[in-house]
């Protein structure tokens, strides 16, 4: 993972603040990838995911910077009760762990189409 544009260099906290948007946006998406009901494709089945609680575990935090590559690994060792439980390592180019992120997340509703999915979306807001 990585930002698309240069973060700025002299204000560590904007690469600390990038790497927690980052890792929130993505960190979701194991447990639905992970957790799907064998035999169907995430494709065709629309899930609303939402965060409970995310923690983030700066181990490094000099050694961040989010507008270079970084290794994102992904794990959910859990689900069950529309929960489920994700665990995200981080390390920089240098192969330094830099950060660990917990979240646990809710799976509720399932949307037979996408159009469903976003007038369900569009209502919330």
């Amino acid at each position: 993972v990585r930002a698309k544009e240069p973060i700025q260099q002299r204000s560590p906290h904007a690469q600390l603040a990038a790497l927690a948007y980052m890792s929130d946006a993505y960190i979701m998406a194991a447990a639905v990838q992970i957790h799907d009901l064998p035999g169907q494709k995430f494709e065709t089945k629309f899930a609303m995911v939402a965060s409970l609680n995310h923690t983030i575990y700066f181990h490094h935090p000099e050694a961040v910077r989010a507008d270079e590559w970084m290794c994102s690994e992904r794990e959910s060792p859990w689900a069950g009760n529309d929960r489920a439980l994700v665990i995200q390592r981080i390390w920089s180019p240098k192969g330094i762990l830099v950060a660990t992120c917990v979240q646990e997340v809710s799976i509720s509703s399932t949307f037979s189409s996408p159009m469903d999915f976003l007038h369900y979306l569009f209502r919330l807001r």
